[in-house]
């Protein structure tokens, strides 16, 4: 597969500035168990850096929604493994950073939809 092709199919990745490398981010609204945390003093999610600050600008917006309307392909596996493989970042590690927003959405979130076939990137 294409990055260019793989791009489209996952949205693309996210550009933090605070780490050596992309990431894949979701908005922090839809976050399931986050959207609960938020609302507990001292939990993990209270204070979500991620509803804050550069998340609140509407193209950041736009591009986390366009991500979470695509995590449904069936190719979108595939194409996150190889925007992922497909590039070095930093000497001698590569570093990916998954969900600098939002979180996994599902049980599934690791599988293809209607198979069980799965990566240990």
């Amino acid at each position: 597969m294409l990055k260019k092709e793989a791009r489209e199919i996952t949205g693309g990745l996210s550009k933090p500035n605070k780490m050596p490398g992309p990431s894949i981010n979701l908005p922090a609204v839809a976050c399931i168990t986050g959207a609960k945390l938020v609302k507990v003093q001292g939990s993990t999610c209270s204070g979500c850096y991620a509803l804050k600050g550069r998340y609140r600008f509407q193209n950041v917006k736009d591009a986390m929604q366009r991500r979470l309307t695509r995590l449904h392909d069936p190719r979108w596996i595939d194409a996150m493994v190889t925007l992922i493989n497909g590039r070095h970042w930093q000497k001698p590690e590569p570093v990916f950073r998954w969900h600098d927003s939002g979180d996994i959405q599902s049980v599934q979130g690791g599988t293809t939809p209607g198979t069980s076939k799965a990566y240990n990137i």
